[in-house]
C-alpha cells in the first residue's frame, strides 16, 4: 500500500493509487470530533465520530486496507 495524506483547507484527504476512493477527514464545528466521509457515499456524519484525528486516521487506513476484502475480491498483486 501506498497510502498517501494531503493536507488541505478544511480536510485531510487520504488516498491510495490502487482503489477508486478518495477519504477525507474532517472536524466538525460543533462537537469538535473527527469525521470520516468518501467519494464512494461512506459517511461517518452518520456515526459518533473520532475524539482523535489519529484515531479518525487510523480508521480510514483500515477501511483501506480491507477495501478489496470487503468487496469479496482479493488484493491486487503489490497491494
Amino acid at each position: 500500500m501506498k497510502i498517501q495524506t494531503t493536507l488541505q483547507s478544511t480536510s485531510i484527504k487520504i488516498t491510495e493509487p490502487m482503489i477508486a476512493d478518495i477519504y477525507y477527514i474532517e472536524q466538525a464545528d460543533n462537537n469538535k470530533r473527527f469525521y470520516v466521509t468518501s467519494d464512494n457515499g461512506y459517511n461517518g456524519y452518520e456515526g459518533e465520530g473520532f475524539s482523535e484525528l489519529e484515531k479518525a486516521i487510523k480508521n480510514v487506513k483500515g477501511m483501506i486496507k480491507n477495501f478489496f476484502k470487503d468487496r469479496g475480491e482479493e488484493n491486487p498483486k503489490g497491494f
